[in-house]
């Protein structure tokens, strides 16, 4: 044996929390902080849920029927993403025939129901005249400044660098208007 070599744990100090963040001075700060973020995160998780489940009502509620062939272009992409993250995790192909099945089953299911999804969402959306305006983009830039601790400007430009990033920002935000007049009206 050449070397012994041991981890050794910061201490918990006003110092440890200078050195994890600038904003915090003192261990008791970072504490909180990090206590309201987790408080943050459960609860966009219970919001998420709830609107999940509400969209799983209205679907429910309002039986349609969807194309089986949108269905299988759907599955089919499931499918290939499935396969796409197996490999980079290095994970086998699924051998067994009856897992397979119910893997297939499963992919058959969430398609049906993100479809079925889309169009609830998009006929709200119609319904109800939601568009998102410059200002809700605006004011959705300065909310993630203010998260991160960073100027405007330069969230507007990493945004406005990426056309899919904004697309995506603007579908959240339509998104967040449409579930805000579901959990309402429910």
């Amino acid at each position: 044996m050449n070397d012994v070599r041991e981890k050794q744990v910061p201490p918990l100090s006003d110092e440890f929390a200078a050195k994890v963040d600038s904003r915090f001075k003192t261990l008791p700060e970072l504490r909180e902080d990090v206590r309201a973020r987790l408080f943050e995160e459960k609860a966009r998780e219970g919001r998420r849920k709830r609107e999940e489940r509400a969209i799983d009502l209205i679907i429910e509620r309002n039986p349609f029927e969807i194309p089986r062939t949108m269905q299988d272009r759907f599955k089919k992409e499931l499918r290939e993403e499935d396969e796409r993250r197996r490999e980079a995790a290095g994970v086998e192909k699924e051998e067994n025939e009856e897992k397979r099945k119910q893997i297939d089953e499963f992919f058959d299911r969430v398609a049906l129901r993100n479809i079925k999804r889309y169009f609830v969402m998009e006929r709200i959306a119609e319904k109800e005249g939601i568009d998102v305006s410059e200002a809700d983009v605006d004011g959705e830039f300065q909310h993630i400044a203010d998260e991160n601790g960073r100027q405007i400007e330069d969230v507007k430009k990493l945004f406005m660098k990426d056309h899919e990033r904004i697309a995506n920002l603007k579908s959240r935000l339509r998104e967040r208007k449409i579930f805000e007049i579901i959990l309402g009206a429910a």
